[in-house]
């Protein structure tokens, strides 16, 4: 398993942490968080943190990585059949929302302080949609999430990872 630094998405989690340090947010859930490395991040940078995933096996390597007593992952159900989803901080969602259908339905069931997302502009086998320009993700979650700003990130080639932070405060 790849530590934080070894992957290509460690400028998109570098990032995040940044918009969240500037919220003064301490803690954040994590919705879909894999094999904790964005986790491991935000223990380096004294956040809270719960991690969630539909994976057993992805929650039994986050612990792994992180077997901190600070950090809690919970093994979720599939996400679409959840109750509405509500945290008093920092929501995210990071490489999660192009791989479900009822992307649209999920957001419409979180409710939080900050949510910040992030969605690809490159098809890959497990994508069920990506995003070709900023225009195109406003249009897609505009109307559903109090959007603030949308970041490119470059994370190779011509690969980018748009995030998307939603500021509940400001609405």
């Amino acid at each position: 398993m790849k530590s934080p630094g070894e992957t290509h998405y460690i400028k998109v989690w570098e990032k995040v942490i940044e918009i969240i340090k500037k919220k003064n947010k301490i803690a954040v859930l994590d919705i879909g968080c894999g094999p904790g490395q964005f986790g491991k991040l935000c223990l380096a940078n004294k956040l809270g943190y719960i991690g969630w995933d539909f994976s057993e096996t992805a929650i039994q390597m986050a612990h792994k990585m992180n077997p901190n007593d600070k950090f809690r992952f919970k093994v979720c159900s599939d996400i679409t059949k959840m109750p509405d989803i509500t945290f008093p901080a920092v929501i995210t969602m990071l490489e999660v929302l192009e791989h479900i259908n009822y992307d649209i339905k999920v957001l419409n069931r979180i409710f939080c302080k900050v949510l910040i997302f992030s969605v690809p502009n490159y098809d890959y086998r497990s994508h069920v949609r990506h995003f070709e320009s900023e225009q195109e993700v406003r249009d897609r979650y505009g109307e559903v999430v109090p959007i603030e700003e949308i970041i490119p990130v470059n994370v190779g080639g011509e690969h980018i990872i748009y995030i998307v932070v939603a500021d509940y405060e400001k609405t």
